[in-house]
């Protein structure tokens, strides 16, 4: 870490904050598109239906269990995964329905016909509990927002406060849009996944602008707001690069190694993360430059 804060020694943040918000642009727009178009691979526990996952003893394609599947008419349109590797293969089922009774019975000797195998997991989920879930997210997510303008307005200022709600707006669409681009299984594991990330996104953004409020204490008369934002920064680089990066690695161990049931999970934390780290350099701080900068500007004019 130490030789890219050196290698960075001296570079200014600010003066490049035109091209940060256009990069941050450019891929917020390409993943609303993405939302537009395709919206987001939402799983059974927002769309209601029957997930059942099959543990194979041999190699078996998607292909292969949808033909099997094709004679039974309430698996129309069920969304088939292979998951694992070749030697333990997991295959999952998305359906609107499974069949009942003794249609359900010819389903499992259909599947037996690829192979021996397990029934690994089956969940049966309603649209209503979809549609709670939903709403108890959305609802957590509110009531930490207000808690956290509420905190930082009192801590710091309320300006501190906008930019920190702005910038988790902005963390919060890229991580939408890119389980988008990617058609990521959305499943009620990412609502714990974005609140966390909206928790360590505001928490790292903070330490930057705790920064920023010490040196506005010493801050001499000449010194522009530019220059204190990029003096603060430098000051608190090492220690969000070691955050960022040791937090990153863990959680690709939990991605890599903890199995298919979090992956997607493991998979949201790790883009929370790189974008988070993102943010709080090069849209957070940027953003209350701009606005401090526009202050003068209006009471002069108003003069």
């Amino acid at each position: 870490m130490r030789m890219i804060t050196s290698a960075v020694a001296g570079f200014s943040f600010m003066s490049h904050r035109r091209k940060w918000f256009g990069i941050s642009g450019i891929i917020i727009l390409i993943g609303l598109v993405s939302l537009l178009f395709q919206g987001l691979n939402l799983g059974v526990d927002f769309t209601g239906g029957s997930v059942l996952e099959l543990d194979y003893e041999s190699p078996v394609t998607s292909a292969e269990v949808e033909a099997a599947l094709v004679p039974f008419d309430p698996m129309t349109g069920s969304q088939i995964l292979r998951l694992g590797d070749a030697e333990a293969p997991l295959i999952r089922i998305k359906s609107p329905a499974l069949p009942e009774g003794a249609e359900r019975e010819a389903m499992y000797e259909a599947l037996g016909t690829l192979g021996d195998y397990s029934i690994a997991s089956m969940d049966v989920v309603s649209p209503v509990i979809g549609r709670e879930m939903t709403r108890a997210g959305l609802t957590a997510l509110a009531v930490a927002l207000v808690g956290m303008v509420a905190y930082i307005t009192i801590r710091f200022e309320f300006r501190f406060a906008v930019t920190a709600m702005v910038t988790l707006l902005h963390d919060s669409l890229i991580t939408l849009g890119l389980f988008s681009l990617l058609r990521v299984e959305v499943d009620q594991a990412f609502i714990a996944a974005i609140l966390t990330i909206v928790g360590y996104s505001v928490n790292d953004t903070i330490v930057v602008f705790d920064r920023i409020r010490e040196n506005l204490k010493y801050r001499s008369a000449s010194e522009a707001s530019s220059d204190l934002v990029d003096r603060s920064i430098h000051q608190t680089l090492s220690r969000s690069l070691i955050t960022s990066v040791t937090t990153f690695a863990a959680v690709m161990g939990i991605y890599i190694f903890g199995g298919v049931s979090i992956r997607n999970f493991s998979l949201a934390l790790m883009l929370g993360v790189a974008v988070g780290t993102y943010s709080s350099i090069f849209v957070a701080s940027p953003i209350w430059v701009t606005w401090q900068e526009m202050r003068p500007a209006r009471s002069t004019s108003r003069s």
